[in-house]
């Protein structure tokens, strides 16, 4: 028998130091049949400010009808509205390479993903992996890329965006996102919507490229400051040959560790996986009145041993808790 990871979320509320918790909801329940269990795993979760939206990844195929293409897919499901759609296709197509790593607005407005797709827009010949933007109120769906008429010559993954949707960070091993980008190993770019521009972040305190390993790249609310974990040195004072958690700032535009000890001590071991608290985003999160009150924090995975009184799987789950 099949094992498949479902997606919950969980609402509950705190009073001082006691914390009940509301009935765990499924998300990932098929549409066809009605309610029956996924038959594909489903994970990568993300929920807009007020939890209304959730955006994921899934390989099950009876979450929406007609869903064939036996790809990794990206589904929008609207708790309001009771509904779910995969938004990693073209209008007249399904995709036909596998998505992933989605990420929302806080007004549930602006989604992106990766896909190796190249059918979801049109003149997609790169063969690699791109950043797509979907808004959700025209159902618009397009591809990020360096400039007017140009692909990327690289792979690119881990999108996230900042909560009022203005800048989009990701990883990419493209070498044409920027100018003089010649160190031959993947990079963390911020993308701006309002203005189409991007820029290289992964850069050292002097503005030099490095040659390093970066990954998990996060966004504060506002797209101003970005997180980040590599084993470059990218600040003088970084003597301990190891990952550390970097940010920063694009306004300023300066750049600091994160992982250092008490005291500005040199941090021994490695970091990674870092999450910026960004409100809307992350760590915490305020839903609007009538889907749970107080504040909502993203718990991440577990390996459930009691699963819901419907779902008999013993799965990963995703789950969502609202903190007051």
């Amino acid at each position: 028998m099949h094992r498949w990871s479902g997606l919950l979320i969980s609402a509950v509320t705190a009073w001082t130091s006691t914390v009940q918790a509301a009935p765990i909801e499924l998300v990932s329940v098929a549409t066809v049949p009605a309610s029956a269990p996924s038959n594909g795993a489903s994970g990568n979760a993300r929920a807009s400010l007020d939890l209304r939206y959730i955006v994921f990844e899934s390989y099950a195929d009876n979450l929406v009808a007609g869903d064939s293409n036996r790809r990794k897919d990206i589904l929008l499901f609207d708790r309001v509205a009771g509904t779910r759609s995969v938004i990693s296709r073209s209008s007249t197509a399904q995709a036909d390479g596998d998505s992933f790593d989605p990420d929302i607005s806080a007004d549930g407005n602006i989604i992106v993903f990766a896909s190796s797709a190249t059918n979801l827009v049109a003149n997609d010949t790169n063969e690699r992996s791109d950043i797509f933007v979907y808004e959700r109120l025209t159902g618009a769906l397009r591809r990020l890329s360096p400039g007017i008429g140009i692909q990327s010559n690289g792979n690119s993954r881990q999108t996230r965006i900042s909560s009022n949707g203005s800048r989009i960070v990701y990883l990419s091993g493209a070498s044409n996102w920027v100018a003089n980008d010649s160190n031959g190993v993947e990079d963390v770019f911020a993308y701006d919507l309002t203005g189409d521009t991007v820029q290289r972040v992964s850069l050292n305190d002097q503005g030099n490229e490095a040659a390093g390993i970066v990954g998990k790249p996060s966004v504060s609310a506002d797209g101003n400051c970005v997180a980040f974990s590599s084993d470059a040195a990218l600040v003088s004072d970084d003597s301990n040959i190891g990952h550390d958690v970097f940010v920063r700032n694009l306004g300023a535009p300066s750049m600091w560790r994160a992982s250092i000890g008490f005291g500005s001590t040199v941090r021994r071991g490695r970091c990674s996986n870092r999450r910026q608290p960004r409100r809307g985003r992350g760590c915490l999160r305020r839903p609007a009145s009538g889907l749970g009150g107080g504040r909502a924090a993203a718990l991440g995975r577990r390996r459930s041993s009691s699963p819901t009184p419907t779902d008999t799987r013993a799965a990963t789950r995703c789950r969502c808790r609202s903190i007051r």
